[in-house]
């Protein structure tokens, strides 16, 4: 039963995040506003009732890279969150990180990516293109027990020369927030722009933090 729902979720999670064709009509005709991270390193595109800002999961997400390996490396970052009609947030947060060399995103990935805690099970990692991007991404599920809603979510990695962009994003784990959750977190990976001005040579800078 665990494994057959555990199937559909992820066949669901393929289809929206990965196919070209997955968003419905509605979505597709939302209208975007464009959002940048403080630093200017980056651009994303956001459905109307998304926000920009922290929350208690974006929080969880980019305090794992600021105690991470990487943590001297962080730039800048953004979260933006979706609407709370369930006391389930679902969210998207992005980090810019300032590599010494360039490397590939399945190296940066699997060199970035937060430990997963008790409770975090790793599904499915590969290789795909997003935002005409090659990029490497990780399925996780979040299972916290004590009544606590179980979520499903992705953690992707882009690399732009010496910057790598680390990209989380989570819902609740059942088929009707994920259909309309990861539509929209589709839509945003898809319109992700890195600034023209990154790729030459890697540049020290302040970390900063869009929405705090």
């Amino acid at each position: 039963m665990r494994a057959t729902r555990l199937r559909r979720v992820l066949g669901t999670l393929c289809v929206v995040l990965l196919g070209a064709g997955s968003i419905g009509r509605a979505a597709a005709d939302a209208p975007l506003r464009a959002v940048e991270d403080a630093k200017g390193l980056f651009t994303i595109s956001v459905p109307p009732d998304w926000m920009v800002g922290s929350s208690p999961f974006s929080e969880g997400f980019l305090g794992g890279l600021r105690k991470g390996r990487l943590s001297d490396s962080v730039l800048s970052a953004m979260a933006v969150n979706g609407p709370d009609n369930t006391g389930g947030t679902p969210f998207l947060a992005l980090a810019a990180l300032d590599l010494p060399a360039p490397i590939s995103p399945e190296a940066f990935g699997r060199r970035a990516a937060p430990k997963l805690p008790t409770g975090f099970t790793l599904t499915q990692e590969g290789q795909a293109k997003i935002a005409g991007r090659e990029a490497y991404f990780m399925y996780f599920a979040a299972d916290f027990g004590s009544g606590s809603p179980s979520f499903y979510g992705v953690l992707a990695f882009f690399t732009v020369g010496k910057t790598g962009f680390a990209v989380g994003g989570a819902t609740i784990n059942d088929p009707e927030h994920i259909q309309k959750d990861f539509t929209a977190i589709s839509k945003i990976l898809e319109s992700f722009r890195p600034s023209p001005k990154l790729g030459g040579p890697s540049r020290p800078l302040k970390a900063a933090v869009s929405g705090d």
